[in-house]
Formats: structure tokens, C-alpha cells, sequence
């Protein structure tokens, strides 16, 4: 279950990352007023930080009280690792928001 909840915490973080690295590039996020725009921004800008907040108050309840804060940075930093080696921008927020929300439904639906 802690590999469940550090994955989903990994690819909700990577949404919102590259949701903030891409969203005041000029160029690099998409036309606000399609689809895809839309998509981009409930997914990156609010869903995304939502879904992550969440998951942090839910891990102490659920793990002793040092495993959310481990999983924190231990997720951030492979964020920026993972961002950093694969350039696909924007495109991280519409492949990896979907990923941890599915994560994230599975690690609450094994907590009932």
C-alpha cells in the first residue's frame, strides 16, 4: 500500500509540476479557449493540486507520521528528476494526472 501511495503522489506531483513549469512559458501550453486548454488547466491547475493535498492529509492517517513527509520529498525529488531527463512539457500533465488519479483511487479504495 506505501508503494501505491508514493506512486500516486509521484505522478499528481508531476501533473502539477509541469502544470507551473509550462503555464507561463509563452508557446508551451495550449489554447485556452479548446478542448485541450481546458483539460490542461482543471487537470494541472486545480485537480492535480486537489488530488495531492489530499493525499498528504490522508497519509497521516493512515501511515506513522514521518511517512508522508519522506514520501513528500522523496516524490518531489524524483518529480524534478523525471521532468528534468523527459521533455514532454505539457504533455506530462495530461498523461500523468489521469495515472495518479487512478493511483489515488485505488490507494482510498483499499483504506475501506
Amino acid at each position: 500500500m506505501e508503494y501505491l501511495y508514493f506512486a500516486a503522489l509521484t505522478a499528481v506531483g508531476l501533473s502539477a509540476y509541469a502544470h507551473l513549469k509550462t503555464s507561463n512559458s509563452i508557446g508551451m501550453s495550449p489554447d485556452p479557449d479548446s478542448l485541450a486548454g481546458s483539460l490542461y488547466a482543471w487537470f494541472g491547475g486545480g485537480l492535480s493540486t486537489i488530488v495531492f493535498l489530499s493525499l498528504i492529509i490522508s497519509g497521516f492517517f493512515v501511515f506513522s507520521w514521518w511517512f508522508p513527509f519522506a514520501s513528500l520529498a522523496a516524490s518531489l525529488f524524483l518529480v524534478g528528476i523525471i521532468y528534468w531527463s523527459i521533455p514532454l512539457g505539457p504533455a506530462f500533465v495530461y498523461i500523468a494526472f489521469p495515472v495518479g488519479a487512478l493511483l489515488a483511487t485505488a490507494f482510498l479504495a483499499r483504506l475501506a
